[in-house]
């Protein structure tokens, strides 16, 4: 089996729908890491995040996502970011914090340097995904691609020019939105020797760069459901695909399916909770080749709150609030 390891971002999603409300890890290392274990590999994720209501609800959703969480530390001086998640016309919305009760506007702690020896001392893994280019995170990224291992890497913050650049010096594919490009673009070193970039524009396809050379790739067409989640999708089918043996442009015309077909669901993980594997195998297909598929939209069990918790996001309140 194929083993996996995600670092970076970690919250607590909180998705809002008619059917009521839903609570998932998420985040782009918790999604990615729940996606590629939907998609058969052994996967692990390595964080941290607050010891609180909000991230005990996390771990627990990974460990039914089948992702261990050795390496997701629980911090009592740390606290759990929320992300709120509802959709519009297939378009997502986000909001940082409860908009009730007020917690969760928290920023990411990485893992201190230190801990990389910890979680090396289990071996490599056949790839290694991050978003934040802490130096945890770029010490893991390094001794992967040192070791031959497929290191793919999210830039999503306007960290600092070096931090960016040790970050893509260990990485053989530097992904990211068109949004985030025009973001912190500037901050990025040039393409490497041998590194693929590749920048993703939602419905509009993506384009990819290879030695100079830039191919788009355009996308399926769907009637989105809500699109909150797709990259992290691609990510994981994408690097599903290439361990297959798939080439590159092949490996992310199928990505591109599968992130299609999640936008056909609610939540950024709604699809791996509606379908199995083998039916997402061949509606993506489906996809791929321009056919139509029913949309996946359909009423998913509600997280309750507790008697006495927030309603608008179901968790227990703090001792001090009435």
């Amino acid at each position: 089996m194929l083993k996996a390891l995600c670092g970076g971002y970690v919250v607590l999603d909180i998705v809002h729908g008619p059917w009521g409300i839903q609570r998932a890890a998420g985040g782009t290392a918790a999604n990615i890491a729940a996606n590629l274990s939907y998609l058969g590999w052994q996967s692990e994720i390595a964080a941290r995040i607050g010891d609180d209501s909000a991230g005990k609800a996390v771990v627990a959703d990974l460990r039914t996502a089948g992702v261990a969480v050795d390496g997701l530390w629980l911090d009592a001086g740390t606290k759990t970011p929320l992300i709120e998640h509802s959709s519009r016309d297939g378009v997502p919305r986000y909001r940082y914090g409860c908009s009730e009760c007020r917690r969760g506007v928290a920023i990411h702690r990485p893992l201190p340097a230190e801990a990389a020896i910890d979680v090396l001392r289990a071996g490599l893994r056949d790839v290694f995904v991050f978003d934040r280019p802490c130096r945890f995170n770029a010490a893991v990224a390094a001794a992967h691609q040192a070791g031959g291992r497929q290191v793919v890497y999210e830039p999503a913050t306007r960290a600092s020019p070096g931090a960016h650049r040790r970050a893509c010096a260990a990485a053989t594919i530097v992904k990211m939105s068109r949004l985030d490009s025009k973001k912190i673009g500037d901050r990025l070193p040039p393409t490497a020797d041998g590194e693929v970039r590749i920048i993703t524009d939602g419905a509009d396809g993506a384009t990819l760069e290879l030695e100079g050379i830039c191919r788009r790739i355009p996308p399926p067409c769907v009637s989105a459901v809500d699109a909150g989640g797709a990259g992290d999708w691609l990510t994981a089918a994408l690097v599903h695909r290439l361990a297959s043996g798939s080439k590159l442009t092949d490996a992310l015309d199928w990505a591109q399916a599968v992130a299609a077909m999640s936008t056909l669901y609610p939540g950024a993980r709604g699809m791996s909770s509606s379908i199995s594997r083998p039916s997402m195998y061949q509606r993506a297909g489906r996809v791929r080749r321009g056919m139509s598929v029913r949309t996946g939209y359909v009423a998913t069990p509600s997280n309750r709150a507790r008697r006495g918790g927030c309603p608008r996001c179901g968790l227990a309140l703090p001792r001090h609030a009435s």
